[in-house]
């Protein structure tokens, strides 16, 4: 939504911001620009060749809006074509945005080689942007980590990370002002649908949804997709959990010795954090990159963050996929053996749950 918000004002696209407080800007604030949009989430990248063949087909179509199509086979060649002729053209400078700019090294953590070949790929790709400067108004990428941007990135070195910077903490989810003066009607028929009151339904959002934390200015974000489905369906589940599992950290977790199953608590320093190499060895923080930890706290005095679950849907989802993984994919195993923990936990029993 962030990336297809920044397409729309770049494009020029006044009509769909109508009301809103950036519709205040002056008409010369919204100069239309050519936009080159890349996410690398429509394609797979498991076998050789196939990156080569997405970048193909978006320059193809970036090609026949801005000029004639290439017979250079170089990604990066062709990507310079594209982004001069584009400027030149439409007399405006270019917007680029790339989504997931990592995912073609991360599909293939587990092959050495061809994560090496995506990496010089990727390396030449998005050292254009530097070279062609001068034509660029704007660039913006988003993606899990930074997987070490003097692997990727060398080429590209007037790039500036926001991750951790508390002016942009609250740039993606929803926060409680924003929960409150938006979904009020939403809530009231939420909490409708689940037979509550709207302040039971808003508290059972925040316990469920909340806690998600960008930067040590520690604002509190909802996960925008779970309180949006939420809303619309009129009831509470895990559903950012319903849409993927996190069988790559689930491997990792069941592979190491840790030596501890709870990840709640983990202490990391600043310069860990701050490393993005989501393929690293550090399970905490190749979670916190992939959203099942968040910052829970902030020492100024020694820099380091305190990671934890954000929330009861995290952890209920983590800890679901965990026992599912150890009962051998049984699903139905799984949920019995959490069914007959829950029941002993409320009857404040469990010596005889872990006799039985």
């Amino acid at each position: 939504m962030l990336i297809s918000t920044m397409d729309s004002y770049f494009r020029g696209e006044r009509e769909l911001f109508d009301g809103l407080a950036i519709d205040r800007l002056e008409p010369g604030e919204w100069t239309r620009h050519p936009v080159l949009r890349l996410d690398f989430m429509r394609g797979g990248y498991r076998a050789p060749g196939e990156l080569q063949g997405v970048l193909s087909d978006v320059l193809s179509e970036w090609e026949e809006q801005y000029g004639e199509l290439s017979s250079e086979e170089a990604p990066a060649r062709r990507f310079t074509n594209v982004i001069r002729e584009a400027y030149k053209r439409t007399g405006q400078q270019v917007v680029i945005l790339i989504d997931e700019y990592d995912k073609p090294i991360i599909d293939v953590a587990d092959n050495k080689e061809l994560e090496a070949e995506h990496r010089r790929i990727l390396h030449d790709f998005y050292g254009v942007m530097k070279a062609s400067e001068d034509c660029l108004k704007f660039v913006f990428l988003t993606g899990v980590g930074k997987l070490g941007q003097i692997n990727v990135f060398s080429g590209l070195n007037n790039l500036t990370d926001i991750s951790l910077d508390p002016r942009y903490s609250a740039i993606c989810g929803i926060t409680t002002g924003e929960l409150h003066d938006n979904f009020q009607e939403g809530i009231e028929d939420l909490g409708k649908g689940m037979g509550m009151s709207a302040d039971e339904a808003l508290s059972k959002l925040k316990k469920r949804y909340d806690g998600y934390h960008f930067s040590k200015d520690m604002v509190d974000i909802y996960n925008p997709f779970s309180v949006v489905k939420a809303i619309y369906s009129r009831d509470i589940r895990d559903f950012w959990f319903q849409s993927g599992t996190p069988t790559r950290l689930i491997n990792q977790f069941l592979s190491n010795d840790w030596g501890t199953p709870d990840l709640e608590g983990t202490v990391v320093s600043t310069s860990d954090l701050d490393s993005g190499d989501v393929l690293g060895s550090n399970l905490a923080l190749a979670c916190y990159y992939t959203g099942y930890l968040t910052i829970k706290g902030y020492d100024v005095e020694y820099g380091e963050y305190t990671l934890g679950y954000p929330n009861q849907e995290v952890r209920n989802g983590f800890f679901k996929n965990l026992m599912q993984a150890i009962q051998g994919g049984n699903s139905m195993e799984s949920q019995n053996f959490v069914r007959s923990l829950r029941r002993f936990v409320r009857k404040d029993d469990i010596d005889s749950w872990v006799i039985g």
